[in-house]
């Protein structure tokens, strides 16, 4: 789990004080509206304000960009950025403050281009189309598979592509595997049939340009298409959207990826395994499309009525929230006090799409943190497998609207009827069913009685979801 999940929302907001201090109203107002965006995107890449460098403010104004901001509006938030900086006594800022300041003066004379993969719409109609190949296992064609391959091997280049032979299939795995063997014929030593024994290399990527061009050309560059800059590109801005910092993505493919990477941005320093975690990342964000479950804890002193109304407030579509509880009897000052109490103390589950996620604590990062596959800001969200859901939402008896409601057996049952309670505190337990109670949400309640080793009789209520019939 990352280690900046204790931080506190403000992350140290001492060292801007000197200068919110001198503000009132609407300049107070903007001032903090910039420092809570930027706060937010630290806190969603595990960094502090003491991270603050001349490469986090380029990733910043990337970032700006991204989220379709203007111009005008990335420069006044920069500017508000190196105001506050050159307030701070501290070397350790000078440069970042320097470089917000130079920052905006290029998007002020508006010397910034923006990419054509950072346009939300262009990017996300590719991303749709790349999935929908995925799906489709090979009827997109050859030039299709290639390009998917491409993108699944950390943009490996399309010469190496086309020149992979049949006792490379060893070397793969998953989706690569089973794009080489769909691919491979006995009669042909190349995978891919690309007429390689009398074209060169070069005339093959030309044909393989020309033919993908048909299909993505119209969202960046159409008169200069470069299928590797493309692929490359796209690798970038996918990576983003997993959750690395642009200029990270930009260092794992050699620093240029101009349909993605405006020319202000440069390659940062990454480990060795950045690029494999990031293409990790990205084989699950084209592989899953579907909405799943994912859990967040909220940070130190936000309640969950908080983070709803932020969620309500900010994000659109919401996600599905599942913050279960039990209510609680207590006798205060001999007085019976009812309370809920959460089954896990501030961990919120919710439902979305896998690229919704990143862009929803872009927004909500300073009241909540989002589960991780491994301890990496890069790393993938951490996806709940929905038969644990199941079992979950079963076993405390609480239950979304998208728990199935289906018939187990020969439900709906009778008294006595035989089953086994799958309930978290009677799991496993044999009963038999002592009445019908009542239809709640469509699920129909029954009483249950048993005895327990002991001897003692119990009579438990159960939903249709926590029950199955006795073999």
């Amino acid at each position: 789990m990352a280690d900046f999940q204790a931080l506190h929302p403000c992350m140290g907001k001492d060292i801007f004080q000197s200068k919110l201090s001198k503000l009132s109203g609407d300049s107070l107002a903007k001032y903090r509206r910039s420092l809570a965006a930027l706060d937010a995107f630290l806190l969603g890449h595990g960094l502090t304000h003491a991270d603050l460098s001349a490469p986090v403010v380029d990733d910043w104004a990337y970032e700006l960009m991204r989220q379709g901001k203007s111009r005008t509006a990335v420069a006044g938030s920069l500017n508000i950025l190196s105001g506050c900086l050159k307030d701070v006594i501290d070397e350790r800022y000078a440069e970042a403050a320097k470089r917000a300041r130079e920052l905006a003066r290029r998007f002020e004379a508006s010397a910034v281009i923006v990419p054509d993969l950072l346009r939300g719409e262009a990017f996300n109609t590719c991303l749709a189309i790349i999935r929908g190949l995925m799906k489709a296992k090979g009827s997109g064609g050859t030039a299709c598979d290639v390009l998917l391959f491409s993108l699944l091997n950390g943009c490996m280049p399309v010469e190496a592509v086309v020149a992979i032979r049949k006792d490379s299939l060893t070397e793969y795995a998953g989706q690569s595997r089973a794009m080489l063997e769909r691919n491979a014929d006995a009669r042909r030593a190349f995978i891919f049939d690309l007429k390689q024994s009398y074209r060169t290399p070069r005339q093959i990527v030309a044909a393989l340009t020309a033919e993908l061009a048909e299909r993505f050309a119209k969202y960046v560059d159409a008169d200069s298409f470069d299928l590797d800059e493309f692929i490359t590109s796209l690798w970038v801005a996918m990576a983003v959207q997993c959750g690395a910092r642009a200029s990270e993505a930009l260092a794992c493919v050699g620093g240029k990826a101009r349909y993605a990477a405006p020319d202000f941005l440069t390659a940062a320093s990454v480990d060795l395994n950045a690029k494999e975690r990031l293409s990790r990342a990205i084989d699950a964000l084209l592989e899953q499309a579907a909405p799943h479950w994912y859990a967040m804890q909220m940070r130190r002193g936000v309640t969950f009525a908080e983070l709803q109304s932020e969620i309500a407030a900010s994000v659109s579509p919401a996600p599905m929230l599942f913050y279960p509880c039990e209510l609680i009897a207590k006798n205060i000052n001999n007085r019976r006090v009812l309370k809920d109490q959460p089954f896990i103390t501030q961990t919120v589950f919710f439902k979305m799409s896998p690229e919704a996620v990143l862009p929803m604590f872009a927004k909500i990062g300073d009241k909540a943190w989002c589960y991780r596959m491994f301890n990496s800001p890069a790393a993938p969200y951490a996806i709940i497998p929905k038969g644990e859901m199941h079992r979950f939402q079963t076993a405390i008896g609480q239950f979304t609207p998208d728990m199935e409601i289906h018939p187990i057996g020969e439900l709906p049952l009778r008294p006595d009827d035989k089953v086994v309670l799958l309930m978290a505190d009677f799991y496993n337990q044999e009963a038999k069913v002592s009445k019908v109670l009542t239809e709640s949400e469509g699920a129909t309640v029954y009483r249950v009685v048993f005895r327990d080793k002991s001897g003692f009789e119990w009579s438990v209520n159960a939903d249709t979801r926590q029950l199955k019939l006795a073999n």
